[in-house]
Parts: structure tokens; sequence; C-alpha cells
């Protein structure tokens, strides 16, 4: 009986003292919005045609449209969002031929000065769609180019 009383006596002034605590509390939420990725296809590659030996430099513009030409890449994501479009890091890449059993001693063509439609930065539309386009120009031929099919990959970045 006599620890009851000291433990009821220490709760009584314990709780009697003139220091009161203040305390409060809130809840907050973890928020979390899940945007649709961005996505580029390419819908047409960047065609300079036939042309023979010695012919000057060709520019494709990127035009707004398809043109046999241009480059065509169709960018998806979320609607209504801005993205970066980044082209060759370089600004250039080289046509290599396809099948290398030519004596003529040139067998590459470079191309550079890459351009889109939009420029650098597009907009997708309320569907989350928009076309890029994408031009470029072609070194002059040799004299001694090889003749035949040359290809050369590049690589277009979206980023959101």
């Amino acid at each position: 009986m006599f620890l009851k009383n000291v433990f009821v006596s220490f709760l009584l002034v314990f709780f009697s003292t003139e220091e009161v605590c203040d305390a409060a509390s809130t809840t907050a939420f973890a928020l979390q919005r899940v945007t649709t990725a961005i996505s580029i296809q390419k819908l047409t590659d960047l065609n300079f045609g036939e042309a023979p030996q010695g012919d000057p430099k060709k520019e494709i513009p990127p035009g707004n449209a398809p043109n046999g030409e241009n480059a065509s890449f169709e960018v998806s994501g979320e609607g209504n969002r801005s993205y970066m479009i980044v082209l060759p890091s370089n600004n250039q890449i080289k046509m290599t031929l396809a099948h290398d059993e030519s004596l003529f001693p040139v067998k590459e063509i470079s191309v550079d000065d890459f351009r889109s439609n939009p420029s650098e930065q597009g907009s997708l539309g309320s569907m989350g769609k928009q076309t890029l386009y994408v031009g470029a120009t072609r070194a002059p031929l040799a004299t001694n180019q090889a003749p035949g099919s040359y290809r050369g990959a590049f690589v277009v970045t979206v980023v959101y």
C-alpha cells in the first residue's frame, strides 16, 4: 500500500507543476505524379539521292513536311510539354561505302551541319505528339569518289 501511495503522490506532483508542455502534430502526404515517358520513332531517313563523282555539296533543309530528302521523326510523350532536341554531338558523321570492293581511293562522304525543325526545342501538342524534321549538308563528292551506295547512322535525342 505504501508503494501505491508513493506512486500516486508522484503522479500528482508531476502533473500539477506550473510547467505545462505544449505539443501539436499534423499529417503530410508523399506525392508523385507519373508522366508519360518521351519517345522518338524514325519515320523517314535523310536521303541525299544520286549524284555523280565531283558533285558539289548538297544541302537538305529540315523543312516542315516530309519531302523525300529530309529525315522525319515522331516525338511522343506528355501532352503540352516542351522538350529539347539534341543532334549529333560533333555535328558530323561519315557515310561509308556499303560494299567496299572498289579500287577508287575515296570511300567516305562527310555529312555535317545538322539542323532540325523545330530547332533546339519542341513542344508536344495536347495529344502528346509532334513531328520533327532533320536536314543536313553532304560534303562535295570527290572526282575519284568510289561509286556505290553509302550510308552512315546519326542519332537524334529528345529530352524533357
